[in-house]
């Protein structure tokens, strides 16, 4: 189990390693094939950081006194259920605890904020990234934000429908 796990932590570093220098590539420079890459390391990461914790959760369960953390954390005397929760009890297993709950969160959150993120503009073929247009509500956002701010009066339609009229977001 000692080899098991340490062979997984140092392919999860270089994954992450891997993973950050792809992400960074793709933002820089644009390219999408890198970003993509660097979102699908996480879940190669996330498999690499859970086969070391299944790695020293069966080391604590067949009771291997030879690893450190084992001896130190755990004994024959302890219930199964308390030799698991073992398992994150010290510093070292609390680390590994937050290196398998960072990558298991990673790609969900980059899968959310790929739900807001730029559309594409309804007369164009790419993102809103260019000059705005006027059909665009991330491009009419931004250009709102750019003009001083001017309280908007109430129009009799507005209040009725109870949205914002024509100026509304239907995309």
């Amino acid at each position: 189990m000692d080899r098991l796990g340490r062979f997984a932590l140092l392919l999860a570093l270089a994954l992450a390693a891997y993973g950050l220098v792809a992400a960074l590539v793709g933002a820089r420079r644009g390219r999408a094939p890198a970003a993509e890459s660097a979102r699908t390391t996480a879940y190669a990461l996330l498999a690499a950081v859970a086969a070391a914790n299944g790695a020293m959760l069966a080391a604590i369960l067949s009771n291997d006194f030879a690893l450190r953390y084992v001896a130190e954390n755990s004994s024959r005397a302890t219930p199964a259920f308390f030799k698991v929760l073992a398992l994150w009890s010290a510093d070292d297993g609390s680390l590994l605890l937050w290196n398998l709950v960072l990558p298991a969160t990673s790609p969900r959150s980059r899968s959310a904020s790929a739900a807001t993120g730029p559309r594409p503009c309804p007369g164009r073929s790419r993102s809103c990234t260019g000059s705005p247009c006027s059909t665009c509500c991330s491009c009419r956002a931004r250009r709102d934000r750019s003009r001083p701010s001017r309280p908007r009066q109430p129009t009799a339609a507005r209040v009725e429908n109870g949205r914002d009229g024509p100026d509304t977001c239907s995309i």
